[in-house]
């Protein structure tokens, strides 16, 4: 039996792997494995399993190319490609990264923070965890499931009926084998076909699994230059090859992935320990990326093929750069963007509401409460309830429209209708021990229909809950500023003060 492996790219390939984990070692970082497809005859030509085959106590016989792990972040290019293909999407369309609860699944972000408004280019790249799992959610989860395992993910195969919407964040498992077919398919303009390491091995025939118009969108945003996820000074430090690529890392940093591809070639590399021990330094981006970019700059540093060719379905439009929409009479800012006719989103855009404001600005009114002279028409940003609430609750500004008169009678009953923070109290200084403080309660009141509610301590999110539910936090001395927002974006704050008794 005669394999595709090329004997020089291995070998060479091999002691890169062995030399990178020899001074990952003081890290307790003890193995990787990397797996090269050609991607122009679809040929395995370098398979590395373990940094050390001869090395037992490392576990070096294990085949780390096939072992199955959490995937990370690795799974999000194929739901913003399903996501492009079902017209939610282009690269400049808006989407939300806000706190959310899908049924008791409350994804955050790697750096715990949210950033309210993001490009769904610019959210891939940032890999924010919010934005992925919404547009599994809009797609359909089934769906995602089934794309993956017609791309030949045999353990999402076997664990469908227990995987939800976590599938997206690497809540699930899968080889590195599978994550690197994965790319594959985008480098082969969205096509699944299982690359072949025998020679004259029949093979089914391709499977596709998004357009190719997808595919060029989704490279196109993972070959951008400047990247969040790379550590500073990392350019200066390492030669970038033109290749797109995307990192993962696993929750509780068990496991290094950082997959990618050019036209020649696509790389997949996983970095970690056989033993699955967890490592603060496991970061994809940090451990997994400076290998992947040496094998490239190695097998084919910016090779003179051409790049990829955007295909004849993609055009370019302009659109509102506030909502990635085609432009209504009040876009006056506006940014190029990549679509497909008749598939991506074709309504016009509105961002902006009119509203009724007093000559001076200083005060709103509808059309129960607008006096008969004295007024004008302005226009204001109109957002969602969760966006407007997480900006009011971290203090982000924007744009908003003055408080609404207050002898409308509209008016108040929308009040009577906003959460009321019952705990903690603001009529008293708290008092708690330096070396044991106690957990305070948060719970407020709120109206009926009300499912869901977030809660932010100084302007950070903390968690959402239903109203009903009592929330801990441990208390540090200070001023606490309290919010509480519920599902239709109405607020309710306080403050208080706590001090070591």
């Amino acid at each position: 039996m005669a394999t595709t492996l090329h004997r020089e790219k291995q070998q060479k390939v091999q002691q890169m792997a062995y030399n990178y984990v020899q001074r990952l070692k003081l890290r307790n970082i003890r193995q990787a494995a990397v797996l090269v497809i050609n991607n122009r005859t679809q040929a395995v030509e370098v398979y590395v399993g373990s940094a050390d085959f001869a090395d037992k106590v490392q576990e070096g016989e294990v085949d780390g190319i096939q072992a199955v792990r959490s995937p990370g972040s690795t799974l999000k290019p194929l739901a913003y490609a399903l996501a492009f293909d079902q017209g939610k999407i282009t690269p400049k369309t808006m989407l939300a990264d806000v706190p959310a609860d899908y049924g008791g699944f409350e994804p955050e972000n790697f750096t715990r923070n949210f950033v309210g408004s993001v490009r769904a280019e610019e959210a891939l790249v940032r890999s924010l965890n919010i934005p992925a799992v919404s547009l599994v959610r809009e797609t359909g989860l089934s769906f995602f499931l089934q794309k993956l395992k017609q791309g030949g993910f045999q353990q999402i195969r076997r664990d469908e009926k227990k995987l939800g919407l976590s599938t997206v964040l690497g809540g699930c498992g899968a080889s590195l084998w599978e994550i690197t077919h994965l790319y594959h398919s985008l480098a082969r303009q969205g096509r699944y076909q299982r690359a072949h390491y025998v020679k004259g091995e029949t093979r089914a025939p391709a499977q596709v699994l998004f357009s190719e118009a997808a595919a060029y969108v989704i490279t196109e945003m993972l070959a951008r230059g400047q990247r969040p996820d790379l550590p500073e000074g990392f350019e200066n430090t390492y030669r970038i090859p033109k290749v797109a690529w995307k990192t993962g890392t696993s929750f509780g940093r068990h496991d290094a992935w950082s997959i990618g591809y050019n036209a020649n070639y696509t790389i997949g590399v996983w970095v970690g320990n056989f033993s699955g021990e967890s490592v603060a330094q496991l970061i994809g981006a940090e451990v997994a990326t400076p290998l992947l970019f040496e094998v490239f700059n190695t097998l084919d540093y910016n090779p003179p093929q051409d790049w990829f060719h955007a295909p004849k379905s993609l055009q370019v439009r302009w659109v509102c750069a506030e909502s990635g929409l085609p432009p209504a009479d009040f876009c006056n800012n506006q940014v190029a963007d990549v679509y497909v006719p008749l598939v991506s989103p074709s309504q016009r855009c509105g961002h902006q509401r009119e509203v009724i404001v007093s000559e001076e600005g200083r005060t709103s009114y509808c059309f129960t409460c607008m006096p008969a002279q004295g007024y004008r028409k302005a226009w204001f940003p109109d957002l969602s309830p969760a966006l407007s609430a997480f900006y009011e609750a971290t203090g982000i500004a924007y744009d908003k429209a003055p408080p609404h008169a207050s002898h409308c009678t509209r008016l108040s009953e929308n009040q009577a209708e906003a959460p009321m923070i019952v705990s903690p109290s603001t009529a008293h200084e708290y008092l708690i021990e330096r070396d044991d403080p106690p957990e305070m309660a948060l719970e407020c009141k709120a109206a009926h229909h009300v499912q869901t509610v977030h809660w932010y301590l100084n302007e950070q999110y903390y968690r959402s809950a239903s109203p009903r539910e009592k929330v801990f936090f441990k208390a540090q001395p200070g001023q606490i500023k309290i919010a509480c927002v519920d599902d239709q974006g109405r607020a309710a704050q306080a403050s208080i003060q706590v001090r070591y008794q």
